[in-house]
């Protein structure tokens, strides 16, 4: 058991068994995630942005070590409370027609989550559902209203994109027109986890792995002679 290659088939049988399952990407909470992302055999990236310089300039699209965000965007920090640690990646569409795609994933992802902080001005924040597109297939999970959350997603057969969408429809306060019809979206901590890939063999591995088959195998025929 104590083989890499033999535990990483086990792993890879084993994702595919609850791929199969479930039939699309699932849900995870931070202790499930955690739980299955954080093993030796998975290659994982965590974006913290706090190497990423906080100068006020905004990007669209924003990539970043493991992701493109595409929805313009900026680096906050921690004075309006919006971060998880000191910096964060902060959305600036201020619209809700605006659907917040993370793509350009690490080759072979199966795990994507994060810190998710959702506020909406002067007001409860808009129920918004995230879009999973996976090698399993696409899974909506609607009506999502936690505005301090973490948020993680799997499939076994790879995620291709994340996105969020703000379904409006929150309550106004009354009597007040300081509040926003939009959610505002902030994430953090953004980590990625990948199979490792076994490489296949080269033609001339192929070919010393033929020969040397041929060669142990006449010599057990010469040893029975």
């Amino acid at each position: 058991m104590s083989n890499p290659i033999f535990k990483l088939i086990l792993i890879t049988l084993s994702f595919s068994i609850l791929s199969a399952a479930h039939g699309l990407p699932i849900q995870l909470d931070r202790f499930s995630f955690n739980s299955r992302s954080l093993d030796s055999s998975l290659f994982i990236q965590t974006e913290t942005f706090e190497d990423i310089p906080l100068d006020g300039s905004s990007r669209s699209p924003f990539t970043f070590a493991n992701g493109t965000l595409n929805s313009n965007a900026t680096i906050e920090n921690t004075d309006f409370g919006l971060c998880f640690t000191s910096q964060c990646l902060f959305d600036l569409s201020q619209s809700r027609e605006v659907v917040k795609t993370f793509d350009n994933l690490p080759v072979d992802t199966s795990y994507w989550g994060g810190d998710v902080y959702v506020l909406r001005l002067g007001a409860i924040i808009n129920p918004f559902a995230v879009t999973v597109v996976g090698g399993s297939g696409t899974a909506v999970f609607s009506n999502l209203n936690l505005n301090n959350s973490f948020l993680g997603f799997f499939d076994a057969l790879g995620i291709l994109s994340v996105s969020f969408t703000d379904l409006g429809g929150g309550p106004n306060p009354p009597a007040s027109d300081l509040f926003a019809d939009y959610n505002t979206f902030t994430f953090d901590n953004i980590t990625t986890a990948s199979l490792v890939a076994v490489p296949e063999p080269t033609g001339l591995a192929l070919f010393a792995i033929t020969i040397t088959g041929m060669f142990f195998r006449g010599v057990g025929s010469n040893q029975r002679t």
